[in-house]
């Protein structure tokens, strides 16, 4: 019912979905709180992608907030009660290593938005100049509870490759996809920050981002959010 709502209100709203048009991307999409007893449901859109200024690439961060009926309705949330963040991930071909080269700060709602997203252009934060690399999105979703406690968790993106910037995404080189994800490094502490060469990141740094996704996980093609409440891209 929910993924059907999301369709709906996309295709009324003029979005595309993602994936759709000459960008590919690799996104996630699935609840990281559920609650029925009129509570907060969150749901996290979690996505990296190819295109955007100069076929750049972009990471998109949404948090979703639902209430009543099973988490069916949205509901206008009072400011400073619905929050994001995204930590950008890229993979050095010559090292093997993932490695954090963005983290952003939290986006915050203001009166009435049940909503908020964030748009970053990958080229201008992580690639070198000319090069490219394979990315993946950890977005954190949270959303206040009726008692006040934030609820939520955190949501990883697959993989994607975005070429170096100016160039067509079609023909930029495109080398073979990680063995390693970025999960897996996780839990290895084998993430660092920075670069490659940056200090390793101990598991406890990303708060349960290796946490299995919830099981009810909504329909693909529903991976786009309902309004685009987001902050304008870098």
């Amino acid at each position: 019912m929910i993924a059907r709502a999301l369709v709906a209100a996309a295709a009324a709203a003029g979005l595309a979905l993602a994936g759709a048009g000459s960008t590919s991307a690799a996104s996630q999409y699935a609840w990281v709180h559920e609650s029925f007893n009129n509570d907060v449901c969150v749901a996290n859109w979690s996505e990296v992608t190819t295109g955007g200024a100069n076929n750049g690439g972009y990471t998109a961060s949404v948090v979703n907030t639902w209430f009543n009926n099973h988490c069916s309705q949205h509901i206008p949330r009072p400011a400073n009660s619905v929050r994001v963040r995204t930590d950008i991930l890229a993979f050095d071909l010559d090292t093997g290593i993932w490695f954090v080269c963005w983290s952003s700060p939290y986006a915050v709602n203001v009166n009435g938005q049940y909503q908020v997203g964030t748009y970053y252009n990958i080229n201008r934060y992580c690639n070198k100049p000319g090069e490219g690399r394979w990315y993946a999105n950890n977005t954190l979703a949270e959303a206040k509870n009726i008692a006040g406690s934030w609820r939520g968790g955190w949501l990883a993106s697959g993989n994607e490759w975005v070429g170096p910037a100016f160039a067509a995404a079609a023909t930029a080189v495109k080398p073979k996809e990680p063995k390693i994800g970025i999960r897996q490094a996780i839990e290895r502490g084998d993430v660092r920050t920075g670069s490659p060469t940056g200090p390793k990141l101990p598991r406890s740094f990303f708060e349960g981002k290796t946490a299995a996704p919830p099981a009810l996980n909504l329909n693909p093609a529903a991976n786009v959010p309902t309004k685009a409440s987001a902050t304008p891209r870098p």
